[in-house]
């Protein structure tokens, strides 16, 4: 079956930047000194440029010096030409290799590709595994749309929240020691008063930073904050809602507690039995009132309206492996993991969309006296 490549010509990329090269060892550094998803193993690239033929002459561009000698792994295809621009599928590309798999998907491998060129001509390609140059002569097209802005689907500008504050980029979050340890002899948490969500209210904070989505997939620190085993990961911000629509909130977490509050309750009080969502592994019946889980919450929202979230995750004897997604009715995704999203902040701009989170991490006694 085929992948659908146009996937990233309409999702927000977690940095952009110029490459002095295409390719490199990226297995313990971070690509071109861009910003990062945390999971190295996860990542692509999307690079997009001009090559300048100095002669008349044919050119070959390859994945490696031979065919079995292919200077890549994982995935790699190339568009050279028109194409580069919008139209990057697996069935048009000119160069195409799936590690592994060699006669995918066309029954004969696609490692490079012979041009004929015009001495002085400038020949527009992207190879996807980010360069952002323009052309230096009037007659040969721009790429001129932003990087997840390139086909249908993107997010146009009037559906976007108010960022003029410096608030976009995701929400804040901070992490802490986790004072709950998990018993790996009943495989349940401790039971209340033992357990009490509101530790994070004055507890130490070991690193905090902006989260660009509300996931993990690492068994490791997220976001590159420090700390270590044992964690505690607590979140505020805000969801700007588009559109006047039913909205879905879902977390998925194997084996950590994961709460949500929104709206008021995201300021203070922060208790499990009002909380919107509520997930303890294998007690799906704990800590709702009534007695009933929630891994997923439905609310309707006005178009422009600046929710407010907390959620607090609260590590488990496997690491770091949770999510949330957030979606509407319509079935379009506003918050996917590891994926940067438009429609979270750390901050609102003005006093009418809500009540920005004024206190610091672990000195929440004002959030928690309001």
């Amino acid at each position: 079956m085929p992948i659908d490549l146009r996937w990233f010509s309409n999702h927000l990329p977690y940095s952009t930047g110029f490459a002095p090269r295409i390719g490199g060892d990226f297995n313990s550094v971070s690509p071109y000194n861009l910003s990062r998803s945390d999971a190295y193993d996860l990542i692509g690239l999307n690079h997009r440029a001009y090559f300048y033929a100095p002669d008349t002459n044919s050119y070959v561009c390859a994945l490696g010096t031979t065919q079995s000698n292919i200077e890549t792994n994982d995935f790699a295809a190339a568009w050279i030409g028109n194409n580069s621009y919008t139209n990057w599928e697996e069935s048009n590309a000119d160069i195409i290799y799936y590690q592994g798999q060699p006669n995918r998907p066309f029954g004969s491998p696609k490692y490079s590709v012979t041009l004929s060129l015009t001495a002085g001509s400038y020949t527009p390609f992207r190879f996807l595994w980010q360069t952002d140059s323009e052309p230096c002569v009037p007659d040969v097209r721009p790429f001129e749309e932003p990087f997840g802005q390139e086909g249908p689907g993107f997010v146009p500008a009037t559906d976007l929240p108010d960022t003029s504050c410096h608030n976009g980029g995701g929400v804040q979050v901070a992490a802490f020691r986790n004072p709950f340890p998990y018993s790996t002899s009943s495989g349940t948490y401790p039971e209340p008063p033992t357990y009490d969500e509101h530790f994070v209210r004055n507890a130490p904070v070991l690193d905090s930073t902006t989260a660009p989505s509300i996931s993990q997939v690492r068994q490791s620190m997220p976001y590159g904050m420090t700390g270590g085993p044992d964690t505690a990961l607590w979140y505020r911000g805000y969801f700007y809602a588009p559109k006047t629509l039913l909205y879905t909130f879902h977390i998925e977490s194997d084996l950590g507690i994961a709460q949500l509050w929104l709206s008021s309750y995201a300021y203070s009080l922060w208790a499990t039995g009002i909380a919107q969502i509520n997930y303890f592994p294998n007690e799906p019946q704990r800590g709702v009132q009534k007695g009933s889980g929630r891994t997923t919450y439905h609310i309707m929202l006005s178009a422009g309206t600046y929710l407010p979230i907390r959620l607090l995750w609260i590590d488990g004897p496997g690491g770091i492996t949770f999510n949330l997604t957030i979606s509407d009715e319509n079935g379009f995704k506003y918050l996917e993991p590891e994926t940067a999203s438009p429609y979270l902040l750390t901050a609102v701009c003005t006093p009418y969309q809500a009540r920005n989170f004024s206190d610091p991490f672990g000195n929440e006694y004002l959030a928690w006296n309001a």
